[in-house]
């Protein structure tokens, strides 16, 4: 998540402030914060696994105008990038996978909505580590000397 929170600093500019999972008490806009909302994880083979994450977003700013406008640049912006760093140095990568934007009927969530305006789906690859296994069973020694 946090390699999320770090990228959309990037898009959104330096005047924002990215969260991850709360809201902290003294939050002030422009901000963003993002949340998991769901997880799968599949077996690809004997060695290697999916992990799909779905994250949503929550916007805090100064009047909706620019919240609607920080989702949109959000949601261009992961509409666009294929890949999110997640270690440049190790050249790990979160895949993007299916942005949405999602526009709630004023009046009708009461208190939070679980879901905030915009979702997106991160996809990592992992291989399995490797079971540390004996290099040799057994050695049969017979000898034909006499």
């Amino acid at each position: 998540m946090t390699e999320l929170a770090q990228w959309s600093l990037a898009v959104l500019g330096p005047e924002w402030k990215a969260y991850c999972g709360a809201w902290p008490p003294d939050v002030a806009a422009p901000a963003v914060m993002w949340r998991m909302i769901g997880m799968d994880v599949r077996a690809l083979g004997p060695s290697s696994f999916e992990v799909q994450k779905r994250m949503t977003a929550y916007l805090l700013a100064e009047d909706a105008d620019r919240e609607h406008t920080a989702v949109l640049r959000l949601l261009e912006a992961l509409g666009t990038a294929v890949k999110i760093p997640l270690d440049s140095a190790a050249k790990r990568y979160l895949r993007i996978a299916d942005p949405k934007m999602s526009v709630l009927p004023e009046g009708t969530a009461e208190g939070k909505p679980a879901q905030g305006p915009l979702t997106v789906t991160l996809i990592r690859r992992t291989s399995k580590p490797a079971a540390e296994a004996p290099l040799m069973r057994s050695v049969f020694y017979q000898s034909t000397m006499r």
